[in-house]
């Protein structure tokens, strides 16, 4: 714990307000709390990365634990609350689009009932001082909680609770630099992060394998090499096509000699697109060859 003896207040000069220490001696103690806080927390539980951003968010089981490393406590100083059983409101239901990669309106519905709570925390030691406070508020009104008001109260005063503690923490202890707070807390529903499509290289790569295998049922093949990938909507559209094609010519009796120069040109292709364009120049090999072959007979 950072001593107390390096931050006895100073007398003031002139009426202006002092360091309660030298500079060296707040920097030290500054840096001692984040080492501490560096050590005793854990990602994932005591908080957490926002997404797309490269902040941390703490939570509340990381800021009491923070609490006792200092020798600390929270207390609630109070709690003012509006509550409105008969309050009528109007909301959106949403739901998550894969596409969009984010929540869509679908519809609305009035619902009743209105709690709001505002939740004030001081941060205090052992002996009685008082560290810093914090100030927490949550309301039903909140998109997470506005569709079932009646559901949640309970929550909401649990919530504002949380997020008093998370900031008398983040106030009491100067921290943050480290951490901030109300962009994401730890019952959020994580927003899923943007799809990673693979690559042209990564798809070709997969394909090869199975032009190499030689398969009896290419079109069959090709669905399972690329069932593991997360395709692009482009990929996913190309590698339809070559299927289709594949399976026309898998229904067809090809001569050795045609099949012989089409692989050839499966086995050349750079990019997905070039791929399925010899798929398209195999196909094309095939109903000219059929056509010979029909007025021949005739």
């Amino acid at each position: 714990m950072v001593s107390t003896e390096a931050l006895e207040v100073r007398p003031s000069a002139g009426g202006m307000l002092a360091p309660v220490a030298s500079l060296e001696n707040i920097i030290e103690a500054q840096g001692e709390v984040k080492r501490v806080v560096a050590k005793a927390l854990k990602k994932g539980k005591d908080y957490g990365r926002v997404p797309c951003t490269d902040r941390d968010v703490l939570f509340k089981p990381g800021a009491e634990r923070i609490a006792i490393c200092f020798g600390a406590r929270y207390e609630i100083v109070s709690i003012d609350a509006e509550v409105d059983h008969n309050f009528e409101n109007e909301v959106v239901e949403t739901k998550w689009d894969d596409r969009a990669r984010r929540k869509v309106p679908v519809g609305s519905k009035k619902v009743r009932g209105l709690y709001r709570y505002t939740v004030r925390v001081k941060v205090i030691t052992r002996d009685g001082t008082v560290l810093g406070d914090g100030l927490g508020v949550c309301s039903s009104l909140e998109s997470k909680y506005c569709s079932r008001p009646h559901d949640v109260e309970n929550t909401v005063v649990k919530m504002a609770k949380k997020r008093a503690v998370v900031d008398a923490c983040l106030t009491a202890f100067g921290l943050s630099e480290m951490f901030t707070q109300d962009v994401l807390e730890e019952e959020d529903e994580p927003v899923p992060p943007p799809p990673t499509f693979a690559s042209d290289d990564e798809v070709r790569a997969v394909i090869e394998k199975w032009v190499e295998a030689e398969p009896e049922d290419f079109a069959e093949a090709i669905k399972k090499a690329t069932a593991d990938l997360e395709l692009s909507p482009k990929h996913k559209g190309l590698l339809a096509a070559a299927v289709r094609g594949l399976e026309v010519l898998n229904r067809q009796e090809l001569p050795t000699q045609v099949w012989a120069s089409d692989e050839a040109k499966l086995r050349g292709w750079n990019n997905v697109q070039t791929f399925c364009s010899a798929l398209v120049e195999a196909e094309n090999d095939v109903d000219q060859l059929l056509a010979q072959s029909g007025d021949g007979a005739e």
